[in-house]
């Protein structure tokens, strides 16, 4: 299939893959994981030119996906997909999800790290125990759930309408 049939890349819908059931969370996470299941497959090809060959929407479906479609979000996981290793993004993109970083608060976190993706991910990876977090990383909750907070005064809209993180990885 030609990249000009499908619009997967720009829309954060994949040509093959459907959309994720809006029903159920746990649907919702099935799925999610198994975008990253799909492209953790692609690390073990032999051949980078052949992964090339074959134009894969998997890391677009995941980055609308997070993004919410949100233009800001998308170039930031875009810009941390082009600046760390494929194992680093999908680990940053499971800690994203975990912690409900999704939408308009990758942008905000991507701020936070100043564009730094290794940043945002040792952020992200600090205090993997339960009350165990980082001083660094409840100042990235605090800045999103700021941001989120002023983002909805300023659009008129319902508290946590924005979302808001949850400090500890859910556990789905």
């Amino acid at each position: 299939m030609s990249c000009q049939t499908c619009a997967g890349c720009f829309t954060g819908k994949s040509c093959d893959d459907t959309n994720p059931p809006k029903s159920q969370k746990a649907g919702e996470a099935q799925y999610f994981y198994s975008l990253l299941e799909k492209a953790s497959a692609t690390i073990n090809k032999s051949s980078l030119d052949n992964d090339l060959a074959q134009h894969d929407h998997t890391i677009p479906t995941i980055v609308g996906f997070l993004s919410n479609n949100v233009y800001a979000s998308q170039v930031a996981l875009f810009e941390a997909f082009n600046r760390i290793d494929l194992v680093d993004f999908l680990e940053l993109s499971r800690r994203c999800y975990n912690h409900g970083v999704m939408g308009m608060l990758i942008a905000w976190a991507w701020e936070f790290c100043q564009g730094d993706a290794k940043t945002l991910l040792g952020i992200l990876s600090s205090g993997s125990l339960p009350n165990d977090d980082s001083p660094r990383k409840l100042a990235l909750w605090d800045h999103l759930d700021e941001q989120a907070e002023v983002y909805e005064v300023f659009n008129g809209l319902d508290r946590g309408s924005a979302g808001r993180v949850h400090r500890s990885e859910a556990s789905i």
